[in-house]
């Protein structure tokens, strides 16, 4: 019984802090109009969504291997996450 407490335990840890591995950093910009997104994260293989509007009704997906990616915006408010596997970053 200890023991399953103790494994138990250990896998709540885990998932606690692979949730909070994805968090994005403020993105860097240029004369150019274009926005360098950067995040920190654990994982190999990353969905990136940006919209115009905070409720991502028609987002560009993006797929990347890479922790930033470099994109030409026109000019307005964009919204963006970050998705790995089941896991999802707040909205920045």
């Amino acid at each position: 019984m200890r023991k399953t407490t103790i494994i138990g335990i250990n896998a709540v840890i885990l998932a606690i802090l692979l949730i909070i591995m994805i968090y994005p950093l403020k993105p860097q910009t240029s004369l150019k109009r274009e926005v360098t997104l950067r995040w920190l994260a654990i994982y190999k293989n990353y969905s990136l969504y940006i919209d115009d509007n905070k409720e991502f009704t028609s987002p560009i997906e993006i797929k990347t291997q890479t922790n930033s990616y470099k994109i030409s915006l026109e000019p307005g408010t964009y919204f963006w996450k970050i998705k790995a596997g089941k896991i999802s970053s707040p909205v920045r």
